[in-house]
């Protein structure tokens, strides 16, 4: 009878051990996946933020989640948003300039 509880103690030992090698392996993708939602400065709810404040319509809004790791604000994607509209409006004077050069 000991022998018996033994063996079965062993068997759940390997089977516990199993469960703990797939939770890393599944830690590692949790970690992956979050890094490419929320890390750095390309990440994905950077990203869908910035449509929202370019005027995509949505029904959803990323305040009302309890986001992880949230770096991102408002502020910061306008501040991008403004660089860009910048860089038009430089481009497109330029363009101006040049037919305007063109046509003279």
């Amino acid at each position: 009878m000991a022998g018996k509880l033994y063996d079965k103690v062993h068997g759940f030992v390997e089977t516990f051990e199993k469960v703990g090698r797939q939770l890393e392996t599944l830690s590692g993708s949790y970690q992956e996946a979050t890094k490419q939602l929320y890390g750095g400065s390309g990440n994905l709810v950077k990203r869908a933020e910035s449509l929202r404040l370019l005027g995509a319509k949505t029904t959803k809004n990323m305040k009302t989640l309890k986001l992880k790791n949230r770096d991102f604000s408002e502020d910061d994607i306008e501040i991008e948003i403004i660089k860009d509209e910048a860089a038009l409006t430089q481009n497109v004077d330029t363009v101006i300039a040049q037919d305007s050069h063109t046509e003279a």
